[in-house]
């Protein structure tokens, strides 16, 4: 589901890493695929030393700090994906997806119809708008507020 406000983007996608439900922005201005060094503490991934000396920068051209690489598989209907993300200190927001994935995948992104596509359009799923509470899709807090209803 899309937020149909035209003030709120719709950037981000939801995938699985490690049976979580995590919010990933989609950036296609990002060379690389990071993920914030906290947040991937907090999944417990195993971050190994970066041995490249490639420098990344964010957008208004600030240099980030690289820790380490994690390999991880995301999940997404049926669908196991695997790469390697560049673990970075104070990392905001959590999960960047890059080119380097979106190369990897063969995935396009329509901003007209508001979805990112996969293999040839193998899976598509919808982008969304960010949700602060604790990564949480809106889909998912849609479903339990119904669900909440339904009960009462």
């Amino acid at each position: 589901m899309t937020n149909n406000n035209n003030n709120v983007p719709n950037n981000y996608v939801v995938m699985k890493i490690r049976g979580k439900p995590v919010q990933c922005l989609v950036d296609i201005g990002s060379v690389s695929t990071v993920i914030s060094c906290t947040f991937a503490k907090k999944l417990g991934l195993d971050i190994k030393p970066w041995a490249n000396s490639n420098s990344l920068f964010s957008a208004n051209g600030a240099p980030l700090t690289v820790v380490g690489v994690a390999d991880v598989t995301f999940y997404l209907k049926g669908l196991r994906i695997p790469h390697t993300l560049r673990v970075v200190e104070g990392l905001a927001p959590h999960l960047v997806l890059g080119i380097d994935f979106m190369k990897a995948n063969q995935v396009s992104v329509n901003y007209i119809d508001g979805t990112f596509r996969f293999y040839d359009d193998l899976i598509v799923i919808p982008l969304q708008g960010y949700d602060s509470r604790d990564n949480c899709a809106f889909v998912s807090q849609l479903l339990f507020v119904f669900l909440s209803m339904l009960k009462q």
